[in-house]
């Protein structure tokens, strides 16, 4: 009976870490994306969406966000 028990409550934590949706990582995400986008985009009160879905092979992950302006960039020809 306690081999039952068991083996349920290990599925059921199983269960949750899978649908477990970690907020800290989304926000160090989004930090890191608000970096790397600011060298390309006017960022100033642009909100930025992320969303990370577990799948069957692993993970994906998706952004939006919306801009004024694309800065202006030096190339060198």
């Amino acid at each position: 009976m306690e081999n039952k028990n068991l083996e349920s409550r290990i599925k059921n934590m199983l269960l949750i870490d899978k649908n477990f949706k970690s907020e800290t990582l989304i926000g160090v995400i989004k930090s890191d994306l608000f970096d790397l986008l600011s060298n390309y985009f006017v960022l100033d009160d642009c909100p930025i969406e992320v969303r990370l879905e577990q799948t069957k092979n692993g993970f994906a992950f998706s952004c939006d966000f919306e801009c004024e302006k694309i800065k202006v960039l030096n190339r060198i020809i």
